[in-house]
């Protein structure tokens, strides 16, 4: 369910056109709730910690999530051909933190990819370093 109260159509699935999908670094994450509440779908779902997962289905790769994140390199869109299933980034997270971590580093990469939302037209591609993971010990 959605921050507008909205629940999801269990029978139509979305995302089926996006060329992108956020990897979240969920032990940078600040719970600052942004993704959350700016997604045009939805598909951010309350985990515990004050986390949030992302649904793969319902997500159609937008960006919003990673403009409006604050913490650099949290929420990084990723060519979504990189991809084979659309499992719960939590649940890997969770299972396995600095197996995630590695995952999500490798998947990001450098190359970051903006789109304007003002004119909805091209993009431009960033360049950035990749941040360190926390001490998880």
């Amino acid at each position: 369910m959605g921050p507008g109260g909205q629940s999801r159509n269990a029978s139509f699935k979305r995302g089926t056109t996006k060329t992108l999908r956020p990897v979240i670094r969920f032990d940078l994450c600040i719970s600052c709730t942004l993704c959350w509440l700016d997604c045009p779908d939805e598909c951010f779902d309350p985990v515990e910690g004050r986390l949030y997962d992302v649904s793969y289905a319902y997500c159609v790769g937008c960006g919003k999530c990673a403009d409006v994140c604050p913490i650099p390199e949290c929420i990084v869109m990723v060519d979504e051909l990189q991809f084979d299933s659309d499992a719960s980034p939590w649940e890997h997270y969770r299972s396995d933190p600095d197996g995630y971590t590695r995952w999500a580093e490798e998947k990001k990469g450098t190359a970051r990819y903006a789109y304007p939302h003002v004119t909805g037209t091209g993009f431009e591609i960033r360049e950035r370093e990749s941040v360190a993971p926390k001490d998880l010990g």
